[in-house]
């Protein structure tokens, strides 16, 4: 191709990603489109001017995909800059290839492919810098077990985003955040503590949404810390309403977690567990069915009520949830003396409880028939129907007298 028709094909191609930058945001399909269809005019070609085109419509292409949620369509093409352009990157888009490098990072981390997600942003990091690299590379040692080098990384990140001469608020929150994140993983529980509330009480005041999502997750994350701590219960509480003032609603499950148990707090707990079924997290909202079906179930003998709120968490729950409202499921079943309805649910609860623990229960179908028939009986149906909610409420006094007992309290201010 001679020289001319070299010049004729950039510009040609440089029209369809103009066209392109005019829809971007605007139609954001068209847009990735076009852009796509200027990266293919120009695939072919190896000189610099026509890589830094390609590379930069195939960067706005990912950026697209992301901005409406299509995850798995952007590594393909992150892979494909990083695989062919970024060890000899034109001077021109040295910067995008860094940004389409830690995209591909960001999957790689995600996917739990950690050590080549270090590796590049690494790379990215020893190339051009940034706090984005370097919170991209402290969050993938934290997932990689790697805590210590995580905790320098972090520590380092928020002194270099303090000596800014413009400190970029919403930055040094997220850092914060993780940087409490992994002195959690090492159970330094008070250091970890101590930063959440260092962010709660600098950053508490904000009316920037980023900042504030950053406050939301100090706030639950000192109550998931004294929730599991003897004796501060009530700080935990404090801490997950503010999580939930502040937009965190996951702290409404949590919440009603902490409360359950607790003398004269039932009304609040329902009230939590309620709310936490409405949690963009479905299986979250499916775990909190499991425990409002138990509320109905135990201790007000709504076996209706109880069974909706168990197909629920059925339906929309994983792992141990599902299988204990199977096994609630064929307790029911048992009641309304249904024995083949109790044997299948429980078999059903009793193999996902098992995958859970490593165990095969086998095919047989026979220990739960009997353990239905059993269950089932009109002379025992009452007496499994008293033990089991014997057990359930005891298990709930145990729990509320470990977190808010005085001796519990005493023990909790020692600690």
């Amino acid at each position: 191709m001679t020289e001319d028709a070299n010049a004729a094909e950039l510009r040609a191609a440089q029209t369809v990603f103009d066209e392109a930058w005019d829809l971007d945001a605007v139609d954001d399909d068209a847009a990735a489109d076009l852009y796509a269809e200027a990266a293919r005019r120009l695939e072919h070609r190896t000189d610099d001017d026509a890589r830094v085109l390609l590379i930069h419509a195939l960067n706005n292409v990912i950026h697209i995909h992301r901005r409406h949620g299509r995850y798995d369509e952007t590594r393909p093409i992150a892979e494909r800059l990083v695989s062919e352009h970024f060890e000899d990157a034109p001077p021109d888009a040295a910067e995008v290839l860094a940004d389409s490098a830690l995209q591909l990072a960001w999957h790689l981390s995600n996917e739990g492919e950690y050590e080549r997600a270090i590796d590049l942003q690494e790379r990215v990091l020893e190339r051009h810098g940034g706090p984005e690299a370097a919170y991209q590379l402290g969050s993938s040692l934290r997932h990689a077990g790697r805590l210590e080098e995580a905790l320098r990384r972090f520590e380092a990140l928020v002194r270099d985003l303090e000596d800014a001469s413009d400190p970029d608020l919403r930055a040094i929150a997220r850092a914060q955040v993780e940087e409490a994140a992994v002195l959690h993983a090492m159970d330094r529980v008070s250091d970890a503590i101590a930063v959440c509330e260092e962010i709660t009480s600098r950053f508490g005041d904000s009316d920037d949404p980023e900042v504030v999502q950053q406050v939301a997750w100090a706030w639950h994350a000192i109550g998931r810390t004294l929730s599991d701590r003897v004796g501060r219960a009530a700080g935990a509480e404090r801490a997950y309403r503010r999580a939930i003032e502040a937009g965190h609603r996951d702290s409404w499950f949590h919440l009603g977690v902490l409360l359950s148990g607790v003398r004269g707090r039932g009304a609040d707990e329902e009230r939590a567990l309620r709310q936490a079924l409405e949690l963009e997290d479905r299986e979250l909202a499916a775990a909190a069915a499991l425990k409002l079906g138990n509320i109905l179930q135990w201790l007000r003998g709504d076996l209706q009520g109880a069974r909706v709120f168990y197909e629920m968490a059925v339906e929309e729950g994983a792992g141990v949830t599902v299988a204990h409202a199977n096994v609630n499921l064929g307790h029911l079943a048992a009641y309304q003396g249904d024995r083949r309805a109790a044997s299948e649910a429980l078999r059903a609860g009793a193999v996902g409880i098992g995958e859970e623990h490593g165990c095969d229960v086998g095919d047989s179908t026979r220990p739960f028939t009997v353990i239905a028939a059993v269950a089932s009986g009109r002379a025992t149906r009452g007496l499994m129907r008293s033990l089991s909610r014997a057990r359930y409420s005891g298990s709930r006094l145990v729990r509320a007298l470990m977190r808010s007992s005085p001796v519990a309290v005493w023990l909790g201010r020692l600690r």
